[in-house]
């Protein structure tokens, strides 16, 4: 699924609430350049516990405000270099408890230019001492 909506900036809405994503392993650059975007819906099928990269995966969505992540389980991903990359207006992330950081995992500028919540290791032990 790596690039799939790619620049895809006439959009503004994106409802993926029925897609099955259980045997994916690359979303990187999935959803990047979506600069227009305002309304992500993932949904409960949307599983990435098999995701091992999602680096630039949300990178230069630059209209986007919120976003949930609550069915998210990163165990597996090894690469999340500049996941939320200038998202200038991205405030909040729902994060769930499966949002978990791997030893392996590269962190680099994930969070470049945007303002959202970082993962707090008080609730999520795995991102302690993680530097973005």
């Amino acid at each position: 699924m790596s690039y799939m909506f790619y620049s895809m900036y006439n959009l503004q809405t994106l409802d993926l609430s029925n897609f099955d994503t259980r045997s994916v392993t690359d979303m990187s650059l999935m959803f990047s350049e979506m600069s227009n975007l305002t309304n992500l819906i993932l949904g409960d099928n949307f599983n990435t516990s098999n995701v091992t990269t999602m680096a630039s995966m949300f990178e230069g969505m630059s209209n986007l405000q919120e976003l949930d992540l609550s069915n998210f389980d990163t165990s597996s991903v090894t690469n999340m270099d500049s996941m939320f990359f200038d998202d200038s207006k991205l405030t909040k992330i729902t994060y769930s408890s499966n949002f978990i950081h791997n030893v392996e995992a590269t962190t680099n500028m994930m969070f470049y230019n945007c303002q959202a919540n970082k993962p707090d290791p008080s609730v999520l032990p795995s991102w302690e001492g993680v530097t973005f």
